[in-house]
C-alpha cells in the first residue's frame, strides 16, 4: 500500500523557539517605542504565532485536523487525504498517497477543467469558513492538488482556523454590507469584530473612508475585481 510520509526536520523545534524569542523581543520594543504601532498589538500577535507554530510542529494535531476535515467534507467532491493515526507520532505523519497534478500544473493544462476546479475551491472556502467554522488556514497553490477524477485535493492541515457561530454571523454581515454598499452596517460590523487600541475610532470618519473603498470597487466590473486587494 503506497502512503505519503511527512517527517519533521531534526532540530527544528529549538530553531523555531529561538526565532520566536527574538521576534518577541522585537515586538515588545516596537510596541513600547512607537505609539502608531500599538493598534496592531504586536506582542499579542507574536504570542498567536507562537501558539500556532507549536501546534503545527506536533503532527498528532495535524492528524486530528485531517480527521475533522474529512468528516466535515464527507458530502463534498473535495478530497482530504486519510491519516493513518496508528502510525502517526508527534514527528511522523503517515497519510494516504493521492495521485494527481499540482494545482499550478493543472490550471495551466487545457486538459483540466479550470472552471470545475475553481468552483470547487470557492465552494470549499465558503463551506469551511461560513458553515463549518473550521478551515484550512494556508491554502497556497503548493497545498492544492487536482486528482485524476478532476477534483480538488487539499493537503497540509497543520494550520487551521476556527470561527465561532457569532464570528461566522459577523463575517456574513460584513460581506452583505460590502455587496449592498451599506457603509453604516459595514462600520458597525467592523467595530464589533475588531478590538481597537490606541486612539478612539471615529465612526463617521471610518464610514467616509469605507465609502471611498466601496465606491471604487462597486464601479469595477466583476472580472476586473481584485478581491485580495479589496479585503
Amino acid at each position: 500500500h503506497i502512503v505519503a510520509v511527512k517527517i519533521q526536520r531534526p532540530g527544528i523545534i529549538k530553531l523555531i523557539q529561538s526565532d520566536l524569542d527574538i521576534l518577541d523581543a522585537l515586538a515588545g520594543f516596537l510596541d513600547q517605542k512607537f505609539d502608531e504601532l500599538k493598534a496592531y498589538d504586536l506582542p499579542e500577535l507574536v504570542q498567536v504565532i507562537r501558539r500556532q507554530l507549536m501546534k503545527e510542529i506536533d503532527f498528532t494535531v495535524e492528524c486530528r485536523n485531517l480527521e475533522i476535515a474529512r468528516a466535515l467534507g464527507a458530502d463534498t467532491p473535495i478530497h482530504i487525504p486519510r491519516a493513518y493515526s496508528a502510525y502517526c507520532t508527534k514527528r511522523i505523519l503517515v497519510m494516504e498517497f493521492v495521485p494527481g497534478a499540482r494545482y499550478n500544473e493543472a490550471v495551466a493544462d487545457p486538459l483540466y477543467d479550470g472552471a470545475r476546479i475553481a468552483t470547487q475551491g470557492l465552494a470549499a472556502a465558503v463551506k469551511q469558513i461560513l458553515e463549518d467554522g473550521f478551515f484550512h488556514a494556508d491554502p497556497h497553490p503548493g497545498n492544492l492538488l487536482v486528482t485524476t477524477e478532476m477534483n480538488l485535493c487539499i493537503i497540509d492541515w497543520g494550520m487551521v482556523g476556527r470561527l465561532t457561530e457569532k464570528d461566522r454571523f459577523e463575517l456574513t454581515e460584513l460581506l452583505r454590507a460590502i455587496v449592498e454598499r451599506d457603509s453604516d452596517a459595514l462600520v458597525h460590523s467592523l467595530l464589533r469584530m475588531c478590538a481597537s487600541r490606541g486612539d478612539t475610532v471615529r465612526p463617521q470618519n471610518l464610514e467616509r473612508d469605507l465609502l471611498t473603498i466601496l465606491d471604487t470597487y462597486h464601479a469595477v466590473p466583476i472580472k476586473e475585481l481584485n478581491i485580495g486587494q479589496l479585503l
